[in-house]
C-alpha cells in the first residue's frame, strides 16, 4: 500500500496509537521517577520523554538515556 492509499484510509485515530504512546510515557515516567526521582516534563505529544534531572544531583548534559 501506497502513502496516498494509507492516508485515504486513515481515519484520523492512527488505530490506537496516540494511547499507546500515552501509556507508554506514563509507565516510563513512573519508572523514572522510582528509580531514580527524575521528574518527567509533561507531553504534548511526539515519543520523546524528557525529564528534570535535578533532584537526582546529576547534571543534565551528563543524564541522558
Amino acid at each position: 500500500m501506497g502513502i496516498a492509499a494509507a492516508m485515504r484510509e486513515e481515519d484520523g485515530s492512527f488505530g490506537g496509537v496516540g494511547g499507546l504512546f500515552a501509556g507508554n510515557f506514563a509507565l516510563l515516567a513512573l519508572a523514572l521517577k522510582r528509580a531514580t526521582g527524575a521528574v518527567a516534563c509533561a507531553a504534548q505529544g511526539g515519543y520523546f520523554l524528557v525529564a528534570d534531572v535535578s533532584a537526582t544531583g546529576r547534571q543534565a548534559t551528563r543524564s541522558c538515556l
